[in-house]
């Protein structure tokens, strides 16, 4: 997890230089007049996967043409990166706002929660209420059902990527620590990490992070809608449930509990973040037998299932002409054949799919061409298929929230987590630059 979470981390700190964004049926989708129509689709930058989807959509769809318009071209630096994603927001913003934006819209960088306030967005809902071809059922609901805006669809969420933790199992037994992961809290994970550490003789920290203000960025995230309430434009960045968040991580750093690590450093932690992203590579590291599989630690110990973040999602401009169309092809992206495509990254939204590359890597391990860790078994193989199956239907806690909110806290913890400045000032100027933004 923490190679993609450095990515992460390394984009917003350039998203600083973002700009406020500005204060029919499924069996129609051919025009029965012949005449061509053409779907044209916002993105940063188009990537083999929606190449190859556009290709496959107009053979079947002859009456139909896709058309991208990028707006990112491959940064040479960080710094190039900066002002070409500040150019996508700004331009589709502006294009939306008067109108005339792209038929689908890649949301990933945009603030949905603005566009849908504008009036910008078509809601999802409606259209799939009117396709008798499109079964909600074949998806992972939560996953949908946090994606909403309101009580609207907004952004369909194309592929994603969730989180757990993995422990060290011999050393729990080693022990005596049983942990019950539906109910369990950081505060236990600290004592549970200071308790093996005495009894198993050992000097564990009970996780490596790559970035000090990492645990602080997630716990935004997975919290994102009680902190900031855009419709409301509400913001509780000076809470005491943030300042004492704040806090509590710092004090674990203090105590060794929390460590600063590079990737060759995670085999010291008791701990490690996992980060779960396609179906066989997600199993294949879970047959380790000393590998405990692990719902995170929550606040409060209610565990509401595990966050995700989408790879990418797409909208449907409101002024569009041809939302159909626009809503045939992002149907088909969810298509069984799209979604068992090697070019897509991230597990995909479709459950068959994942189902079937579950099975595949199951049958490949009995055919020999994968091979179990010592100590595992076909017994342990199905254990984790089980739970990796469950894990993925619990998954429904959207991490994704606005990347200028985002970026404003990135930069003000490192402030706090460096010692150049106390937990209430940190909260305290959070607070006044995302009210400050909320009210643009």
């Amino acid at each position: 997890m923490i190679d993609m979470k450095r990515l992460v981390i390394i984009l917003l700190g350039t998203c600083l230089l973002l700009s406020a964004c500005a204060s029919g049926s499924s069996e129609s989708s051919k025009d029965v007049s012949g005449e061509k129509k053409t779907v044209t689709i916002s993105v940063t930058m188009k990537d083999r996967f929606l190449e190859t989807a556009a290709l496959k959509f107009e053979e079947t769809h002859p009456n139909i043409n896709i058309e991208f318009k990028e707006n990112l071209s491959l940064p040479s630096g960080a710094g190039d990166g900066a002002i070409d994603l500040n150019k996508y927001v700004q331009t589709v913003t502006t294009e939306a706002l008067a109108g005339n934006a792209s038929d689908i819209i890649a949301m990933g960088y945009l603030p949905v929660d603005k566009f849908v306030q504008k009036n910008m967005l078509v809601d999802l809902y409606g259209l799939m209420s009117k396709d008798s071809a499109f079964d909600k059922n074949q998806y992972y609901k939560k996953i949908m059902e946090a994606s909403q805006t309101g009580d609207g669809l907004y952004a369909m969420p194309v592929s994603f990527s969730t989180s757990a933790m993995q422990g060290k199992s011999d050393l729990l037994e080693k022990a005596n620590v049983s942990i019950n992961d539906t109910s369990w809290t950081w505060d236990d994970f600290k004592n549970i990490t200071l308790k093996v550490n005495e009894k198993a003789d050992s000097d564990y920290s009970g996780m490596i992070s790559a970035f000090p203000e990492q645990m602080l960025y997630d716990f935004i995230e997975e919290n994102y809608s009680e902190l900031v309430q855009p419709e409301e434009h509400k913001a509780k960045f000076d809470s005491k449930m943030f300042i004492d968040k704040m806090k509590q991580v710092k004090s674990m750093y203090d105590e060794g509990i929390l460590s600063n690590g590079e990737l060759t450093d995670l085999d010291k932690g008791l701990f490690t973040d996992l980060n779960l992203s396609s179906p066989k590579e997600s199993l294949t590291q879970l047959l380790n037998p000393n590998t405990l599989l692990l719902r995170k630690p929550t606040e409060s110990g209610t565990f509401r299932g595990g966050s995700f973040n989408s790879y990418s999602t797409f909208g449907i401009n409101s002024k569009s002409k041809v939302q159909q169309e626009a809503w045939e092809f992002i149907k088909f992206l969810l298509s069984e054949d799209m979604q068992s495509s090697p070019e897509m990254s991230g597990l995909p939204l479709n459950k068959a799919v994942t189902e079937k590359e579950l099975n595949s890597v199951k049958q490949q391990i009995q055919d020999g061409q994968i091979e179990l860790p010592d100590g595992s078994d076909e017994k342990l193989l199905d254990e984790r298929i089980d739970l990796l199956k469950t894990f993925l239907e619990e998954t429904g806690v959207n991490i994704e929230g606005d990347m200028k909110i985002k970026s404003f806290a990135l930069e003000e913890l490192r402030t706090y987590m460096s010692g150049q400045k106390s937990a209430e000032e940190v909260s305290n100027l959070l607070q006044n630059r995302v009210m400050t933004y909320l009210n643009e």
